[in-house]
């Protein structure tokens, strides 16, 4: 059949989401919206094109088409926008009452994917902002391609800066599959951690302020939900920081130098500089082991050792300070950051602090100044080789991307011989 439609409309409405039964397509619960543009109709395709639109506070505009058949419904888009604030599109007010499955006791996503409507429907999307309003994240040109083509979703050729750097990567779900497979590769290029704080929080913040932040994940996992995805993942994660200034009251704390504590008291706290700070974990069945984790400061070397447990959602790791200078009253030792990622316990070793406790006690038997001994620490710290650090970080991702892309072939290779 053919019908033609072609005129110039205007809408207003309380809510996106009332238009479902018009549309036939899921939109989110948003704020009052009002639009205009024009609306051709041909066969099975209605068109949207050259609208402009306000939800909330956010402008849209652009062209969006609608192919509705008995079987699926393809819709294809080309957007852009000034000004997004995604709390005008994602209301969690009277609109949306949140599941109890979504619950959120930790701090990782569980809201669960639905798949199931994917059978029926393609897309193909397009979009352009100058500015997003996340909460305080400080966020600007964004510009993304979505596509979901036999129940597959992808993010394409994602950017976007963010706190002065830069975000870019892919993410894929394959919904074909139960539970849904999805696929990874992200990257942050020089964020800077001090756009990231509230003005606030920048003028009381001066005991850290770090620099610039690098960081790659490579992950891929089986799961129908962000938190089940992330705990049965495999592939990488690695973290590179450079510059910046942390409290000499903060590090000499982690090593439990009394004689320097006291000092920094008396005399007042100083900041000294990030020399660099490196960490890359292995992630194997939602597991991210420690290979390399090294905090290097003007004053001391933090060795970090341990997992962080991304299914349960807990933190297994031990702060190892090295310092650079000998202090005559120290009671070094590891550091235990443990238990859930939302509330975790850091304590000192007590085992390590046991000991050298006890060998103080006997040596001040035979002569209380030899009681000084073990709580003397020479400081045998060194530089660590920032250069050859962020060198081994970089390779083993880049090695993680390759093997990443090529499990991706093999997966879809299988599938299509599967069908």
């Amino acid at each position: 059949y053919k019908r033609q439609v072609d005129v110039k409309v205007g809408l207003e409405g309380r809510n996106l989401a009332a238009m479902k039964p018009v549309l036939g397509i899921d939109l989110p619960d948003t704020k009052p919206y009002a639009t205009s543009g024009r609306v051709l109709h041909e066969n099975t395709q209605w068109r949207y094109e050259s609208f402009t639109a306000k939800v909330g506070a956010s402008d849209l505009g652009g062209n969006i088409s609608i192919d509705r058949t008995e079987e699926l419904t393809t819709v294809k888009g080309d957007l852009a926008s000034k000004r997004l604030q995604l709390a005008d599109f994602f209301q969690r007010g009277d609109n949306r009452k949140k599941p109890a499955a979504a619950a959120d006791k930790g701090v990782l996503p569980r809201t669960k994917f639905d798949t199931a409507a994917w059978d029926a429907l393609n897309a193909d999307i397009k979009l352009r902002a100058d500015s997003i309003e996340a909460g305080k994240l400080p966020m600007r040109n964004l510009s993304l391609h979505a596509t979901l083509a036999d129940k597959v979703a992808t993010l394409q050729d994602l950017k976007l800066q963010i706190a002065g750097g830069t975000l870019n990567g892919n993410l894929s779900l394959d919904g074909s599959n139960n539970p849904a497979r999805g696929k990874a590769n992200l990257q942050v290029q020089d964020m800077r951690f001090a756009e990231l704080m509230p003005d606030a929080a920048k003028a009381s913040s001066d005991k850290v302020r770090p620099g610039r932040l690098d960081a790659r994940a490579n992950l891929s996992g089986s799961g129908n939900s962000v938190d089940d995805l992330l705990g049965s993942a495999d592939g990488r994660m690695s973290l590179i920081l450079a510059g910046g200034q942390i409290s000499n009251f903060i590090v000499e704390a982690v090593g439990i130098d009394l004689w320097e504590m006291l000092k920094f008291k008396m005399s007042g706290d100083q900041n000294i500089a990030i020399r660099c700070g490196v960490a890359d974990f292995g992630v194997k069945n939602g597991v991210a082991e420690a290979q390399v984790a090294v905090l290097d400061t003007e004053d001391t070397t933090v060795n970090i050792t341990g997992n962080i447990n991304l299914a349960k959602e807990t933190l297994d790791l031990t702060l190892h300070p090295q310092p650079k200078d000998m202090s005559p009253l120290s009671l070094r030792g590891p550091i235990h950051v443990r238990g859930p990622m939302k509330n975790p316990q850091i304590a000192p070793d007590k085992t390590r602090l046991g000991l050298r406790g006890l060998g103080a006690l006997a040596l001040g038997f035979v002569n209380p100044l030899l009681a000084l001994v073990p709580l003397i620490e020479t400081g045998p710290g060194k530089d660590s080789d920032c250069g050859a650090l962020i060198q081994e970080a970089k390779a083993s991702q880049d090695k993680a991307a390759a093997q990443n892309k090529v499990a991706g072939k093999k997966a879809e290779t299988s599938g299509s011989r599967s069908k």
